[in-house]
């Protein structure tokens, strides 16, 4: 479709003359109509866990009850569970810190963005957050002595 076109189809759903949209995710962005009470997202296990929690904000702004349909075209174990927990999780830093455990960080200093950073050897930002916490306390500890003293 023409820009003018999709303007004028997001302009007749917004104002209710056109009950369904039909588009690509480019649709979420800026995509904003309360009354939108249903998106159905085909194809999801195409989709990263951040591709899919965008979309699903934009429906259930408004008064009515809302749903976000994610709907795969194929059937695997991880798929299911990253959707399943897509569609079970509401608290998007939690969202983000599952998302981040099970793909991996990728390269700190690289070009992969996921799985293991093999240049890390000592601790895993993830696995050893409580190990790096007091090693960060224990390094604010050490500059605070040197510079007092």
């Amino acid at each position: 479709m023409s820009p003018d076109a999709q303007k004028e189809a997001l302009g007749a759903f917004r104002h209710g003359t056109h009950p369904l949209l039909i588009g690509t995710t480019v649709l979420g962005v800026g995509f904003y109509v309360p009354e939108a009470t249903l998106m159905v997202v085909l194809g999801a296990e195409f989709f990263g866990v951040v591709q899919l929690r965008q979309p699903r904000g934009r429906v259930g702004c408004g008064s009515q009850k809302a749903a976000c349909l994610l709907v795969p075209e194929g059937e695997s174990q991880g798929t299911n569970t990253r959707l399943e927990e897509i569609a079970a999780c509401a608290d998007e830093f939690v969202l983000a810190e599952r998302d981040l455990a099970r793909r991996g960080a990728g390269e700190w200093f690289g070009e992969r963005q996921y799985g293991a950073d093999l240049t890390l050897r000592f601790a895993d930002p993830v696995r050893d957050v409580a190990l790096l916490a007091a090693a960060r306390n224990e390094a604010v500890r050490a500059v605070v002595a040197e510079e007092a003293g």
